[in-house]
């Protein structure tokens, strides 16, 4: 059976650390790929989905470079894909919310083959989105899944926590839960209370919590705005002008924080995350003409 693990790139401190999980798995990989350069995280997940279609593998694994695998996720994906599901998901730690979507996906291309957006399947103009997938899921009678058994996570979700990173979170993530999750809107705002009551000073949590204020304030006006991270980076740059950063700031899970201090030591120092050359890289022009 052919597995490749692909993983979205966008500037993250913890990419190496996420590539270096998905090595260490008790069922080896056949090759990780880094999908970069592309304007979203659903625009990364439609190539790296095209990119598995094209080189024929039997099951993708869909990651982002700010979740670290635990070293039996290949392993207990692969045994619940076998049972006739088509996709298998699990739980992260998350320092938010404690528990949380796991971050990465396990996907039978077997299955979706036939469905291709564009080619055989739903039609040209149909693309890799939850609604293809429920799609696929009536069509073949097959559904997803969690891999994990109650209780357990099998990964770890964004350890480590820059002031950029945090109001990217807030920004991009709290409008999916207007009208439909209000007590993940509640655990959000009772972190961050409960963070700076213990730190005043952290920069890091200042920022979503300022952030996150300034939006439930008046929600709905948030859904309709940009989520892609160029718009997200233009506004945090006016935004910022409000603190008194230094690049030294974070926010970590605990256990991580002589990491962090190490990795943006390493970024103030280089202006760049270096990522390992033995990992294979895939850009829009690689994949498409």
């Amino acid at each position: 059976m052919k597995v490749v693990g692909t993983v979205a790139y966008v500037d993250d401190l913890l990419i190496n650390y996420a590539i270096e999980s998905m090595r260490d798995q008790t069922y080896p990989l056949d090759e990780i790929v880094l999908i970069e350069q592309f304007p979203g995280i659903k625009h990364a997940f439609s190539a790296a989905l095209d990119y598995g279609y094209n080189c024929e593998y039997d099951v993708l694994v869909w990651t982002a470079a700010d979740i670290i695998w635990k070293p039996n996720l290949v392993e207990k994906y692969l045994k619940t894909l076998k049972k006739g599901i088509f996709m298998a998901r699990c739980h992260a730690d998350d320092v938010m919310l404690r528990k949380a979507p796991g971050g990465a996906v396990g996907i039978d291309m077997k299955i979706l083959q036939k469905y291709r957006p564009g080619r055989d399947g739903f039609g040209v103009g149909v693309s890799w989105d939850h609604d293809f997938f429920v799609k696929v899921g009536n069509a073949t009678g097959t559904k997803y899944k969690r891999a994990d058994s109650k209780g357990e996570t099998l990964t770890i979700h964004h350890p480590i926590w820059t002031p950029f990173e945090m109001y990217g979170k807030v920004r991009a993530s709290l409008p999916r839960f207007f009208g439909r999750e209000p007590k993940t809107i509640d655990r959000y705002k009772k972190f961050f209370k409960k963070g700076l009551k213990r730190d005043p000073g952290d920069l890091t949590l200042r920022v979503g919590y300022d952030l996150f204020k300034k939006m439930v304030q008046n929600l709905p006006d948030w859904v309709m705005l940009d989520k892609r991270l160029d718009i997200i980076r233009k506004e945090w740059e006016e935004f910022k002008k409000a603190y008194p950063l230094t690049g030294e700031e974070f926010f970590a899970m605990p256990g991580w924080e002589k990491t962090a201090k190490k990795l943006i030591k390493e970024k103030m120092s280089k202006g760049v995350v270096e990522i390992s050359s033995s990992v294979k890289r895939v850009r829009k022009e690689d994949l498409y003409d």
